[in-house]
């Protein structure tokens, strides 16, 4: 038979140390949940919504017409956070709600998340960390949400929703991206393109290994 050694009696001092461990523990957990809880709830400063833009002095002396050409010259060149203030002047001029500027700086905002710089002799992010550009990714939500509030014809929307798709499935919110897709093509059904990325889409989410973004070239 196999024999077994009897237990030995704990200590007290041994016991009152465990239980003054596991107390310390369970407080120290309870705090850690209490932080994470705040910091999940606390709002993104709005000051951090971008990489400060270099300012222009001549900026609030612009009116619609030059805003508007800035803003179209920064974005052709690929400066996307440069070009944020003169949207955000059209927008102050501006006498009513144009749901293709919302549209357009939606899209703009994305992509400023992306944008590089040069630092070093190497290619940076020009933002300077993730709560920047997950705040300019919820803006850019944001003004697509307000531009699908103001179309009237249903390319337009499919259009808003299309470009909303596109940038949810960029930052891996798949399903609500397919979703998107399919309101894209609820609104303008007859559309073959949005059809195709849509079929793409599903194809992606069964087989995410074999069906790649290289297959977006083949689409109409």
């Amino acid at each position: 038979m196999a024999r077994h050694r009897p237990s030995r009696p704990i200590p007290a001092a041994h016991r009152a140390a465990r239980v003054g461990w596991k107390a310390g523990a369970a407080i120290a957990l309870v705090l850690g949940i209490a932080v994470a809880w705040s910091v999940a709830r606390r709002p993104v400063r709005p000051t951090a919504s971008a990489p400060p833009a270099p300012t222009d002095p001549a900026l609030a002396a612009r009116d619609l017409p030059a805003a508007n050409q800035r803003a179209i010259e920064l974005v052709e060149a690929h400066r996307f956070v440069e070009s944020f203030p003169y949207f955000r002047r059209e927008f102050e001029l501006i006498e009513q709600p144009v749901w293709g500027l919302h549209h357009d700086f939606g899209t703009v905002l994305n992509n400023g998340a992306f944008e590089t710089r040069q630092l070093r002799g190497l290619t940076v992010p020009l933002t300077r960390g993730t709560i920047e550009r997950v705040a300019l990714v919820r803006e850019a939500l944001a003004q697509q949400d307000r531009a699908a509030r103001l179309v009237s014809q249903p390319l337009d929307l499919a259009r808003v929703w299309e470009r909303r798709a596109h940038v949810l499935w960029l930052w891996g919110f798949r399903w609500d991206g397919f979703a998107a897709y399919r309101r894209a093509l609820a609104a303008l059904p007859a559309s073959r393109s949005i059809a195709a990325r849509l079929t793409l889409r599903i194809a992606q989410l069964r087989d995410p290994v074999h069906v790649t973004a290289a297959d977006e070239n083949a689409l109409p």
